[in-house]
């Protein structure tokens, strides 16, 4: 089970002479820094806290979450400046399906509505940072006739989504209806044993991502 992303980086120094005759190289690699998630459920019923339906566990950082922190700190052209990705950290998915949690996984096995739009997926609060800005926090709280539309829902998985998808990466051109779930790709990813959602519960969700 992976639970975090390690970044390391690499510098190379290749010395030639007047002909081009590769004459010495260098190498040198740093020991990496990583990138821990975990997230939190605290469930609140008629404004009771259950401790025995919160949660907090580690995070699964995916194969697409890794794409998204390469292309993240690139550009595609100087000239003019044009990043490679501008879309950012906005949304929380959430489903009622199980499966295992493996970097390769690419959707929710069973993504569930939030609203009575039909909406899949949630925008969060503005995020938080800590003091020294190696962690920040995703927030979303859902109240009692949210999730529940019709009726006791199970939530077991979570997923953490841009706001851009491709080609263009653009902001605000990720589709967030259920009828388009299948095909979003979240960063993050985990299951985790069901919360029975009722009318009668709210839920606040975070989010976490820390920078070692």
């Amino acid at each position: 089970m992976i639970d975090n992303e390690k970044v390391a980086s690499a510098l190379t120094i290749l010395i030639k002479n007047a002909k081009g005759k590769l004459m010495r190289s260098f190498e040198s690699q740093d020991e990496g820094a990583e990138v821990q998630g975990f997230f939190t459920i605290d469930v609140f019923e008629r404004g009771k806290r259950v401790n025995r339906l919160c949660r907090r566990e580690k995070n699964i950082w995916l194969l697409e979450g890794r794409a998204y922190s390469a292309m993240l700190k690139a550009y595609s052209s100087y000239s003019p400046d044009i990043a490679v990705r501008s879309d950012r950290i906005r949304y929380i998915g959430l489903g009622s399906g199980t499966q295992p949690s493996v970097s390769t996984t690419t959707r929710l096995v069973s993504p569930i509505a939030w609203n009575a739009s039909n909406h899949f997926l949630a925008s969060t609060d503005i995020p938080t940072f800590s003091s020294d800005k190696t962690l920040v926090t995703w927030t979303k709280s859902y109240q009692t006739n949210d999730i529940s539309l019709v009726g006791t829902v199970n939530v077991s998985e979570i997923g953490l989504f841009t706001d851009g998808v491709e080609p263009t990466y653009a902001p605000g051109t990720r589709d967030i209806t259920l009828a388009s779930a299948t095909s979003q790709k979240p960063l993050c990813y985990k299951t985790f044993e069901p919360i029975p959602k009722t009318t009668d519960m709210t839920l606040i969700m975070s989010y976490t991502l820390k920078h070692n």
